[in-house]
Formats: C-alpha cells, structure tokens, sequence
C-alpha cells in the first residue's frame, strides 16, 4: 500500500483552505486516517456503517 501522495496533502490543503469538508467515507482505513492527521479542519464522515443500522 501506498502512503499518502504529495497529491492528496495539497488536495487537502486546498480544500481547507475553501472551507470545503474532508468527507472520506469510501476511503481505506489508512487512507482515512492519514487524511484526518493532515486536515487543518474537521474531517466530515456523510455516510458509513449503514449496515450497523439497517442490516441486510
């Protein structure tokens, strides 16, 4: 697995800077992490774990 690209820090470094939400919902669990570590801001989850709600 790859670390977090110098593409995804200025993403969302720009993205802070827009006031825009970090949303990582579909992100991997290293992903999501690296990119809450590297936001400025509060990272905004907009949908997960459905099914701990409504099981299938």
């Amino acid at each position: 697995m790859l670390p977090f690209q110098s593409f995804g820090r200025r993403a969302i470094a720009e993205v802070n800077k827009f006031g825009i939400a970090v949303d990582p919902s579909h992100n991997g669990h290293r992903t999501t992490v690296e990119a809450s570590e590297q936001s400025t801001k509060p990272v905004m989850f907009s949908h997960s774990n459905i099914d701990e709600i409504y099981p299938s």
